[in-house]
């Protein structure tokens, strides 16, 4: 899986270098690109500077790899754009672990990733907060304009935590799902029941990630 800094018109360039040399774009995905190399299909998922590639053959990779490296690497002339290459059965991948240790299965996981989230948390709400047992309380669609808005810092936390916890809520925390939909129709101007809304559901998750 190579990681490496994209300068210039990042997702463009990407595109080009692949389609250069046959790739073609999924048109359901356009940050997914297949080839068939050799009778077999490559594929390379890419997000900003990290690519996740996966062929059959391994100097197929090889080629690959080093394709990759001399398109970007050479825009960095002091070195900085060193690529950084992660083989094996098990990969950090965009806040996902995704392990290939059993054949024919892959097994994703976040836990890292939401840990990040309850740390975020822990530092903006030191003395811990949510009580529900339920991240979808009854009144989590009630909105009361007498609540008073949250300070500009204090939004800008509940804006970022909100976002980290959306990504987590796709790939690994369902159980999320209701109340941080609500909740990012609140990043705008959110009041202190907001928050209270917020705390109730990374609540749910730090107890069951205990």
């Amino acid at each position: 899986m190579p990681e490496r800094p994209l300068r210039y018109n990042g997702f463009k360039s990407v595109v080009l270098s692949l389609t250069d040399v046959g790739f073609i774009i999924n048109p359901y995905d356009s940050c997914v690109a297949n080839k068939t190399i050799e009778g077999e299909q490559m594929t390379i998922c890419f997000h900003v500077d990290n690519c996740k590639l996966s062929h059959r053959k391994q100097k197929v990779m090889d080629r690959m790899i080093e394709y990759l490296r001399q398109e970007y690497e050479s825009i960095f002339e002091d070195g900085s754009g060193a690529m950084t290459v992660s083989r094996g059965k098990v990969h950090k991948y965009l806040g996902m672990t995704l392990d290939y240790t059993v054949r024919g299965q892959v097994k994703i996981s976040m836990f890292d990733y939401v840990n990040e989230i309850l740390t975020a948390f822990d530092k903006a709400e030191p003395k811990g907060a949510g009580t529900k047992s339920s991240a979808a309380p009854e009144k989590l669609f009630t909105v009361d304009k007498n609540y008073e808005k949250l300070q500009p810092n204090k939004a800008v936390e509940f804006h970022n935590l909100v976002a980290k916890t959306l990504y987590a809520t796709k790939r690994a925390r369902p159980d999320t799902c209701t109340a941080i939909v609500f909740l990012t129709t609140r990043v705008r101007a959110p009041d202190k029941d907001d928050w209270t809304k917020l705390c109730d559901d990374i609540s749910i998750v730090k107890r069951s990630a205990l």
